[in-house]
């Protein structure tokens, strides 16, 4: 491609036609038709790049398979941090002084350490569930997903 030769077809307004980019400075309509060619190019673009990930996100929101899966990796997530060691700090600090529990005070000890795991995933699946309808609604409004996260945590206002 010669830029001389097409600078002078865009001189001479050889370009000017619906479906081309370059409009002659010399048509009349020549702020218009730009800024019309301007518009169809950003509109052109929209669907070239943005277009398809927008309809991969409105797919996914619609769909359960994230959330499925998150709500999948909670239980282990929690069960890994409860058998962690250092969740048992009060009892290896027991054992550091040769202090141990009764069988009794053992029994109630596991009694309350799982009450609370099944708190914690309960309360981690909720929270859970409650964030992936916030994202939801905010892919369908367009809102932020910032703001209303942190006004139900009593953070904004």
């Amino acid at each position: 491609m010669n830029i001389v030769n097409d600078e002078n077809r865009f001189l001479s307004g050889a370009l000017n036609t619906n479906t081309s980019m370059f409009v002659s400075p010399n048509d009349k309509q020549y702020a218009s038709k730009t800024y019309a060619n301007i518009i169809e190019s950003q509109y052109d673009d929209y669907l070239a790049r943005f277009k398809p990930y927008e309809s991969q996100m409105l797919d996914l929101a619609q769909s359960r398979e994230l959330l499925d899966e998150q709500l999948s990796r909670i239980t282990g997530s929690v069960n890994a941090s409860f058998n962690n060691p250092q969740m048992s700090a009060g009892n290896l600090q027991m054992q550091r002084y040769g202090v141990q529990q009764s069988a009794q005070q053992q029994a109630k000890s596991n009694r309350q350490n799982e009450t609370q795991r099944a708190l914690a995933i309960a309360d981690a699946k909720n929270n859970t569930r409650v964030a992936n309808q916030d994202q939801k609604m905010a892919l369908i409004t367009g809102a932020s997903a910032t703001r209303s996260t942190v006004t139900s945590n009593g953070y904004g206002g």
